[in-house]
């Protein structure tokens, strides 16, 4: 989380500062950068609640949509989401009580099969959001210098979470199956 707060915090004040030197008005600047970030959470929001409207039954989590191919793996690993993917902040304990940041019962399949579904729930929501963010290009003034960065910072930060999820995926999935193998004994 504290990576993400950082990086937001960051981004946002250089567009602000930027911006502000080029308008030769800090206070405008700042303003419209604020604005654009309103919009760009306002729609995080609204998605996230959004997606939880679709039913869990209906998910199916071994459908080839959300399983990786193998050069998907590749370029996964060759951006090395391995090292990076723990600095993503879990927000699913808080938003729908069910933390992705560890497996709490590995041999339970039940368990597992909810992990799942709570990935593909996290990764549609953060797919929607990333090409919803740039919906702060709807404010017409300074679109290009301020709401379009904006909307490539939150994009970037969408990004990262859908990584790791289609990452961790095909483990979950190893793990379930090795389970249903074991029980099948």
């Amino acid at each position: 989380m504290t990576f993400y707060l950082i990086f937001i915090m960051i981004s946002f004040s250089l567009i602000g500062v930027v911006n502000g030197f080029v308008l030769q008005n800090f206070s405008v600047s700042f303003a419209y950068a604020g604005l654009a970030l309103l919009i760009v959470v306002v729609v995080d929001i609204v998605v996230a609640a959004a997606t939880r409207l679709f039913p869990e039954e209906k998910i199916d989590p071994f459908q080839a949509i959300f399983i990786p191919s193998a050069r998907e793996r590749k370029v996964l690993l060759a951006i090395g989401v391995r090292t990076w993917k723990d600095i993503i902040p879990e927000t699913g304990k808080y938003l729908c009580h069910f933390a992705k940041d560890k497996i709490e019962k590995p041999e339970d399949n039940g368990y597992l099969l909810k992990f799942l579904r709570e990935t593909i729930y996290a990764e549609a929501m953060h797919v929607i959001s990333l090409f919803l963010g740039f919906a702060a290009l709807l404010i017409p003034a300074y679109r290009f210098s301020i709401a379009l960065p904006i909307a490539l910072v939150n994009a970037f930060l969408q990004f990262l979470p859908v990584c790791a999820q289609r990452y961790n995926r095909p483990r979950l999935i190893a793990l379930y199956q090795y389970n249903q193998r074991k029980g099948a004994i």
